[in-house]
């Protein structure tokens, strides 16, 4: 008989673990991550006479309602619960301190509403004992909230994880300052860790990064005032989701699931639900793939990247360096794997001190590395990188620079398109001589309340493009109108768009597409001009390409 009790709160009925759920195995690695890896780096990050007076640790969790969060919290609790509301460091008793953070995306409708009131309800009925549980939720687009998602110009999962990171951050130091130790919770598993290894191969990553997520990533703070890292736990690393689901369910325990993952419309889920089944098929079966691809016990790309990585460190004396304003290049033609290394540390460090702008990927590096070997000669020249980020040479010296310049979802790869103006066939010549213009047909005034920006294919893989040879027919997604154009499947999602965004609708203008050196604007069929078209203006919309040369 399971060993459950069930509290109702609002509409819902919320089963409750019972005692023997902090007997699950997954429990146990929970208590062992976080009390044997976790709390000791957090405690040691803070005045040691303040923990020792104190005795308190906050913990602060990202709940959104679906299976992992659910197992992490009621993990938790069981922990707590077991241990008087206490956790345990080095034979010290912390009286544990938990905030629960939800996090509403509005993306989702009714789902999203129901996502929240479910961790609400959750919430209310564990919160009837010790330790006392808070619970914060942040809503997307809302100014109220604490951290404005004005520095996010559209959503993106790349934005909503930086939002949801700023807020946890930020809930996490408003609890401890420099008085008290604690560290940010989240959900994610063994699943997520070897579906992030994958898209690193797939996207592209230098051998250092080819790793997983660990069981903790520290984040700058950019608090003046307190820790200078935040630290961000992964409890349940070493667990299988199949493992959380199993315990859950067989103590009745419910969660929410996000229709969402089953989309194709995110890299993710496709590695999730079509990459790994294929991988388990032809390795043999799960088992198999675990042991021949991401076991410990195997030649694993973890334990290659790390070993590597603590050499590179050992050999150049990285951690010495890497704070320096400018980046000095060799004075030889060619770039080794130690330059390699220290250039993308030098470069991802100074973009992380920013923590809501810009990511130094490895197309970034090689961008940067292609510009510096072929072209030697030139000892003066700037690269855009998205995000507002811009790396400068100047004789034998790199520098980085952010402006304040909004770029939305251009945070990889470099900008080479920009939009000089939009002028009717008859206006006065711009200025600037662009290096193409696209003639196309415009909803009269539509300017008035719309704008026309460059943007890249990643951030508006949602919509449909229709090519003029295609009039008529049924309009194509916008990866399979790329595919059909031969680009490469890693410069897929950073094609330029350029995109009219309205008040109540956005559609994509053209596209610039094809094989390498072969590739050009196709614009879509329903802003082709065409003759007889009285509601549509012409229109000219002057595009400038920015040169990597200089």
């Amino acid at each position: 008989m399971l060993s459950h009790c069930e509290k109702s709160c609002g509409d819902e009925v919320v089963n409750m673990p019972g005692d023997k759920f902090g007997k699950e195995p997954f429990v146990s690695s929970m208590r062992d991550v976080i009390q044997n890896e976790l709390m000791p780096m957090a405690i040691g990050s803070v005045n040691g006479s303040a923990v020792d007076k104190a005795h308190k640790f906050v913990a602060v969790l990202g709940v959104s309602g679906g299976c992992d969060s659910m197992a992490l919290l009621h993990g938790l609790m069981s922990i707590l619960n077991d241990q008087n509301g206490c956790l345990v460091c080095e034979s010290k008793l912390y009286k544990c301190e938990v905030h629960v953070v939800h996090f509403d995306h509005r993306q989702r409708g009714e789902d999203s509403d129901r996502d929240k009131m479910f961790v609400r309800n959750v919430w209310k009925t564990i919160n009837q004992g010790v330790p006392k549980i808070h619970f914060r939720c942040f809503t997307w687009g809302n100014a109220d909230d604490l951290g404005a998602t004005t520095s996010y110009a559209h959503f993106s999962q790349e934005s909503a994880r930086k939002w949801r990171r700023s807020l946890l951050q930020k809930v996490l130091f408003g609890e401890c300052g420099d008085r008290y130790p604690g560290i940010v919770l989240t959900g994610h598993h063994a699943d997520d860790n070897d579906e992030t290894l994958l898209l690193k191969a797939i996207r592209g990553a230098h051998l250092t990064s080819l790793s997983g997520m660990g069981s903790y990533s520290q984040f700058p703070s950019n608090n003046t005032e307190g820790p200078e890292f935040t630290l961000f736990g992964r409890p349940l690393i070493n667990v299988r989701k199949r493992e959380l689901q199993r315990s859950l369910s067989s103590h009745l325990l419910s969660w929410r699931e996000d229709a969402s993952n089953t989309s194709d419309k995110y890299l993710r889920n496709r590695v999730r639900n079509e990459l790994i089944p294929l991988l388990s098929e032809l390795a043999g079966g799960d088992s198999a793939l675990q042991v021949k691809c991401f076991a410990e016990a195997a030649p694993a790309p973890d334990l290659q990247a790390g070993k590597l990585k603590a050499f590179l460190d050992t050999s150049m004396h990285i951690d010495e360096a890497i704070d320096e304003d400018y980046f000095v290049i060799p004075d030889h033609n060619t770039i080794n794997i130690l330059d390699e290394y220290r250039l993308h540390r030098w470069a991802r460090t100074k973009m992380e001190k920013n923590t809501q702008v810009g990511s130094f990927s490895y197309d970034h590096l090689l961008l940067v590395l292609n510009q510096i070997v072929k072209y030697p000669e030139n000892k003066k020249w700037d690269i855009e990188i998205g995000g507002g980020w811009t790396v400068t040479r100047c004789g034998d010296m790199l520098s980085m620079d952010c402006t304040d310049v909004t770029i939305p979802n251009l945070h990889i790869p470099a900008k080479v398109w920009s939009v000089i103006d939009v002028v009717t066939p008859h206006a006065a010549r711009n200025e600037v001589e662009p290096s193409v213009s696209l003639e196309v047909l415009l909803p009269a005034k539509v300017l008035s309340y719309s704008t026309i920006s460059v943007v890249t294919a990643e951030s508006v893989s949602h919509l449909r493009f229709t090519p003029e040879w295609r009039r008529g027919r049924t309009p194509s997604k916008l990866k399979d109108f790329l595919r059909g154009q031969q680009v490469p499947l890693h410069l897929r999602d950073f094609a330029p768009v350029v995109l009219l965004n309205g008040n109540e609708e956005t559609k994509i203008v053209a596209v610039f597409a094809g094989k390498q050196n072969e590739s050009r604007w196709f614009i879509n069929e329903e802003f082709v001009p065409v003759s007889g078209d009285i509601d549509r203006e012409a229109h000219i919309i002057q595009l400038q390409k920015h040169s990597l040369q200089v």
